[in-house]
């Protein structure tokens, strides 16, 4: 069975300008809050006023005044509970991302098994061309002959090997990766012009291994929408895409350092990421 999310995304002007919202007082608001983070625990929440009630720290009779203005942001589902629209959407987002990883991460589990076999087929093939120039019986001719022949075959077989990786990466999909960008991240700067020197920094990004791929990417932007710092959450300032890419602030990402509010579970992106799945 799948865990369920432990978070999802709160943006706080978002939920301020909500009219709904707007209509409650400070301990209506309060309870709203509740009752939204049982929702996404649950699943749903009760309909009747005293569970309701109990959830929110409140008797029955209050509960009842007070849900005047809250029940607008909840939907009846079934006889006996309710459902909060937005939360079923985020959740419902999560669970497509975690099974797009899911598949990305046994495809490069895939890859990564069938070079490993190619390397170890290759060192098989090798290893004959070695023994054969340490037999004693060999003359230093025919060695100073065949070793600098064999030495050429396996230097072409390794330039070829490197020529269609350098292929494959160098075609970095700019334009896909800033639409993913602008997609996952609208709260962060948008992209207006992307000229040449951040795309040598992007290019150098997807060159990297293991980070050649757009779920990579996908994943990268949705661990960065839960850091409250990046996202202009903890202050005025918000990261956009060319500080997130540039080497040393990339790395800080990827070590956790910019998610202290997750740090106590997940040490660093892949960390988070694995838990995701």
């Amino acid at each position: 069975m799948v865990k369920p999310s432990p978070a999802f995304q709160f943006y706080p002007s978002d939920f301020l300008s909500d009219e709904n919202v707007a209509m409650m007082d400070n301990r209506e608001v309060g309870c709203y809050i509740k009752l939204i983070c049982h929702c996404w625990k649950q699943g749903s929440i009760p309909v009747n006023m005293e569970s309701l009630g109990l959830l929110c720290g409140e008797d029955e009779s209050t509960m009842a005044e007070l849900w005047a203005n809250i029940k607008p942001c909840f939907r009846v589902k079934g006889k006996n509970r309710l459902i909060h629209l937005r939360l079923d959407r985020e959740r419902k987002k999560q669970k497509e991302w975690r099974k797009k990883s899911s598949a990305g991460g046994k495809k490069s589990a895939e890859l990564k098994a069938a070079k490993a076999l190619k390397q170890r087929d290759s060192a098989r093939v090798v290893e004959p061309k070695a023994n054969r120039t340490l037999e004693p019986k060999v003359n230093s001719s025919s060695i100073s002959i065949s070793s600098p022949s064999s030495s050429i075959k396996e230097l072409d077989t390794n330039v070829s090997n490197i020529d269609k990786v350098s292929k494959s990466n160098s075609n970095c999909p700019h334009e896909k990766i800033i639409e993913l960008y602008h997609k996952t991240l609208p709260m962060c700067p948008q992209v207006r012009t992307w000229p040449d020197h951040l795309k040598s920094i992007l290019r150098s990004r997807w060159k990297t291994k293991n980070q050649d791929s757009i779920e990579f990417w996908e994943r990268f932007f949705v661990y960065v929408s839960h850091s409250k710092w990046l996202t202009g959450q903890a202050s005025d300032w918000c990261a956009n895409l060319e500080w997130l890419i540039r080497p040393t602030n990339f790395t800080k990402i990827s070590n956790g350092s910019y998610h202290q509010n997750m740090n106590k579970t997940y040490k660093s992106m892949e960390g988070w990421i694995d838990a995701q799945r």
